[in-house]
């Protein structure tokens, strides 16, 4: 039985036939991201989640992405959708969503939640339905199956944050700038100081 299950996972799309260096941890980095999204989910209204989403009303690039972060964005979404298949509690959509978000707000991956909505009408009686989809570049992480149905009515942006290593070299850049800036002022003030002084 064990073993059987198992060998599922083998089989989720998005991926090869055999688990690779690094993919065991990603799924349980999946997991533990889909049940804390399904508590928060349950527990938490949903605009104070909204605030840890990123900027709403805007999306990341569609252009392709550098190779290696494809490749990190392609296996965040193969293993939220691989786990999601598999757990014991609801994890549908939304709770797919909220987990590949924080799985590549780790990875300093670009990302956009998409939440949208259609009109179903089951046995004659209209009723609204609504979906929640992941994009990283020009690839749907989750959610893709039937999302073209949907109407978006918002969105949160992800944008990778400035690394820990960087911070120094781009706060060095901005006082470089606002020096030659200052010199550069200081200097016109001089000129002009110059062009305007009578003769004696």
């Amino acid at each position: 039985m064990t073993s059987r299950w198992w060998r599922t996972w083998r089989r989720t799309s998005g991926r090869p036939g055999t688990l690779r260096r690094g993919d065991v941890p990603c799924l349980l980095e999946a997991g533990a991201g889909l049940a804390v999204a399904r508590a928060a989910i349950l527990v938490v209204p949903f605009r104070r989640i909204a605030r840890i989403l990123g900027e709403p009303g805007v999306e990341t690039p569609r252009d392709p992405l550098p190779r290696e972060e494809e490749e990190a964005a392609l296996r965040v979404g193969w293993a939220v959708r691989a786990v999601a298949a598999r757990t014991p509690w609801d994890s549908r959509c939304l709770a797919q969503a909220l987990a590949a978000m924080a799985m590549l707000r780790r990875r300093r991956l670009d990302g956009t939640l998409y939440l949208g909505v259609t009109t179903v009408s089951p046995a004659g009686e209209r009723k609204l339905e609504a979906h929640a989809w992941v994009r990283s570049g020009p690839h749907l992480l989750t959610g893709e199956p039937g999302h073209e149905r949907f109407t978006v009515v918002t969105s949160f942006a992800r944008r990778p944050a400035i690394s820990p290593a960087a911070e120094p070299a781009a706060g060095s850049a901005r006082r470089l700038a606002g020096a030659g800036a200052g010199r550069a002022e200081a200097t016109s003030s001089s000129s002009e100081e110059r062009s305007t002084r009578l003769p004696t």
